[in-house]
């Protein structure tokens, strides 16, 4: 059986379009909670060195997930780079950007 950080990280890279890096960096800690084996709380390591935790619950096709604390911000990934989402709604800084040939949707 897999480990709750490798349920926890792959469950967040299978949601990713394909060439889009994921928004985290590593899984710091993860650990089921609860009862069953059901759910997963982890603490993560954001590309920009923020922490963030997210919930993992168990469904019958897989794992669904979302983030109960994200210091920061929202993270949206816009025009080939990872953005922190302000309070407006708009972008607040690039995090971390693709190679052109991956940004412009090109692989290669």
């Amino acid at each position: 059986m897999s480990t709750a950080a490798t349920i926890t990280s792959r469950t967040l890279e299978s949601v990713l379009p394909p060439g889009v890096p994921p928004s985290f960096k590593s899984v710091l800690s993860a650990a089921y909670v609860g009862s069953g084996k059901r759910a997963i709380r982890a603490e993560l390591e954001m590309i920009d060195g923020l922490p963030a935790t997210v919930i993992l619950s168990r469904w019958t096709m897989g794992w669904s997930h979302r983030f109960t604390d994200l210091p920061g911000g929202d993270l949206s990934f816009e025009n080939g780079e990872w953005v922190r989402i302000g309070s407006d709604g708009e972008p607040v800084m690039p995090l971390f950007a693709l190679p052109a040939p991956l940004a412009s949707g090109r692989m290669g």
